[in-house]
């Protein structure tokens, strides 16, 4: 009985692993996802069905703590020479025109746009900043 719950919990550890990367994926894609896994082991069978809409996938991206590794699309209203793609670095901060690094570790999309505006306050008048998540990192789970 034991063994069975040991590999159903590493299932759903798998399955929403898998879920957050596609989810995050879908809603840049602005579709629905479906997930379906399978795991078996000795006769024992997991199976999951997800479906996610577009409303809980921006919920979902706006809720992701950024790290390192992450391409975040940084776009700064009537300024397209200051906006593009960004890498987050090693050390969870960006490299950004005219203000140099700002540390974005663990904010989400919407905590990054203000402390990027707040950074940018000296340089743009009103600075209006949109953050949006590219390309999610990948994440690592060990079981």
């Amino acid at each position: 009985m034991l063994r069975k719950q040991k590999v159903l919990s590493t299932g759903l550890c798998a399955i929403l692993s898998i879920l957050m990367v596609e989810t995050v994926a879908a809603w840049q894609a602005k579709s629905v996802v479906s997930l379906s896994t399978d795991t078996s082991d000795q006769g024992t069978s997991l199976q999951a069905n997800f479906s996610v809409s577009s409303q809980q996938l921006a919920r979902l991206a706006d809720a992701y703590p950024l790290g390192a590794g992450d391409v975040i699309s940084i776009s700064i209203f009537n300024v397209p020479e200051y906006s593009g793609s960004q890498q987050v670095l090693a050390d969870g901060s960006v490299n950004l025109p005219a203000i140099g690094r700002v540390d974005i570790n663990g904010l989400t999309p919407e905590q990054a746009e203000s402390t990027i505006a707040i950074a940018y306050q000296n340089e743009l008048r009103y600075p209006q900043i949109t953050v949006v998540l590219e390309d999610p990192r990948p994440l690592r789970k060990s079981v």
